[in-house]
């Protein structure tokens, strides 16, 4: 029989192997996961009322493949959507929180820049198209002034990738405001949400019971298909298949691989394969994060809550990245009543040491909220995770480094990387590259081979 083997059980893997088993019941699908958990980053803690994501709680409902998934696991009745509300953000500076300019109105108002930085952006020019693969701070600094740069897109930016935005490429994490920009559009209008530039709108939703229900239906779905702490030591080519060293000596025989982890364990396994994997994976690198979930008594936060939370920009200092207020978000189901719960992200590149250590990463969760809100009373939920793996960093030269990849892997037939690695880091993204993956594979592989799927080794 046909085998694919799914190394890695996150999001990508999960729903490439689930459209492949779909389409093709010819098709043996294996997923090898390292851990004995699978969802990656997506995970969700329930306990005693409270309702803690240990990464990603929502996405924005405006990509079709992830739809199309949740209709097929039979969750599109349990969707939640995100009130109004969230549409309400907030910037802190010394201390203080302002909300997010995203209006002419507000932008004429706002005390995050000065006079000279409002008009600045609010006039600011139309440029002509730029080849070079600019930084974010490059890139909004030309077309935002300086002070919106660090004050507006810097946390922005952070807030998705938790990198350094002089550091990060602009083309490759802010492909929308790039393109409007080339196409001779302001940058500005789209941050305003008006005019010919206002980006894409959707609405933000998640899961009745968390996100991980989405895990949860698929490895349900998938079954015994799911093969766990089944780590792959080494891949290679052996004739027409590919052969995989698992841990405890067994060997897979596959006619398709689909590789979806990151980071070092990318460049490990797969630059042995191919000299230009190992060198463009290798200037891929990625920064941990640590999410720590704090639930409080309603009568112990004075501040109303009245939105999505805060961001955090560079230019603050301290090691945390933003806030989310989960129970404004999404006010039922997520905390006992009487008690708000939030999300607070911290590491990334402003300390990634502290993004391992979970008491120092959960004491300055507290402290930042002691400074920003006044919150000084003792959490009553706790719920900490550190994300060592990390989210991948697409710093300048990112684009190439794509196309070098891509190149490479057509030449070694059978061969696919899924991920974050190349084309974005949200669950979006995840779906849809694993959705192109999977019908890419279904097509191309033949309806019936005999394989040797599994044999003990020596």
């Amino acid at each position: 029989m046909t085998t694919v083997a799914v190394i890695g059980g996150g999001i990508s893997g999960l729903s490439c192997a689930l459209h492949i088993a779909d389409q093709r019941p010819d098709i043996n699908v294996l997923i090898l996961e390292a851990s004995d958990r699978l969802g990656g980053t997506i995970h969700t803690d329930r306990t005693d009322g409270w309702v803690c994501e240990a990464g990603p709680g929502s996405f924005v409902d405006r990509h079709p493949s992830t739809r199309r998934l949740l209709e097929r696991l039979g969750l599109s009745g349990d969707i939640v959507t995100a009130g109004n509300s969230v549409r309400r953000r907030y910037i802190r500076h010394n201390a203080q929180l302002h909300p997010f300019p995203d209006s002419p109105e507000a932008l004429k108002k706002t005390a995050l820049l000065s006079e000279r930085g409002r008009r600045r952006m609010q006039f600011s020019p139309v440029l002509p198209p730029d080849e070079e693969d600019r930084t974010v701070s490059e890139f909004a600094a030309a077309h935002l002034g300086k002070e919106a740069a660090i004050m507006l897109l810097d946390p922005i930016v952070a807030g998705i990738y938790a990198g350094a935005p002089d550091q990060l490429s602009a083309r490759s994490v802010l492909p929308q405001l790039v393109g409007l920009a080339n196409r001779g559009g302001r940058v500005c209008d789209a941050l305003l949400g008006q005019g010919q530039g206002r980006l894409g709108k959707g609405s933000m939703v998640s899961l009745s019971g968390g996100l991980g229900r989405l895990i949860e239906a698929l490895t349900e779905a998938l079954g015994d298909r799911i093969h766990f702490r089944s780590a792959v030591t080494n891949i290679q080519k052996n004739g027409s298949t590919w052969q995989l060293s698992v841990v405890d000596g067994e060997t897979i025989d596959a006619d398709s691989v689909v590789f979806t982890a990151h980071g070092q364990a990318a460049e490990r396994l797969l630059g042995p394969l191919d000299d230009a994997l190992d060198e463009n994976l290798d200037r891929i690198p990625s920064v941990p994060v640590a999410v720590v979930n704090l639930g409080y008594k309603r009568s112990d936060v004075e501040h109303p809550l009245d939105g999505f939370g805060y961001l955090v920009p560079s230019s603050e200092g301290g090691p945390v990245l933003g806030v989310k207020w989960t129970t404004s978000i999404f006010p039922i189901g997520h905390a006992p009543a009487g008690h708000i719960l939030m999300q607070v992200f911290v590491g990334g590149t402003r300390d990634p040491e502290l993004a391992t250590q979970i008491d120092g990463a959960i004491q300055a969760a507290r402290t930042e909220l002691q400074q920003t809100l006044g919150i000084t009373a003792e959490p009553t939920h706790v719920r900490a995770f550190d994300h060592r793996a990390g989210i991948p960093q697409y710093t300048t030269g990112h684009s190439g480094r794509v196309h070098a990849i891509e190149a490479a892997l057509s030449k070694h037939p059978g061969l696919y990387l899924a991920g974050t690695s190349l084309h974005g880091v949200g669950i979006n993204a995840a779906t849809t590259q694993a959705e192109r993956i999977a019908k890419q594979i279904v097509n191309e592989l033949p309806a019936s081979k005999v394989v040797t799927t599994l044999r003990s080794g020596a």
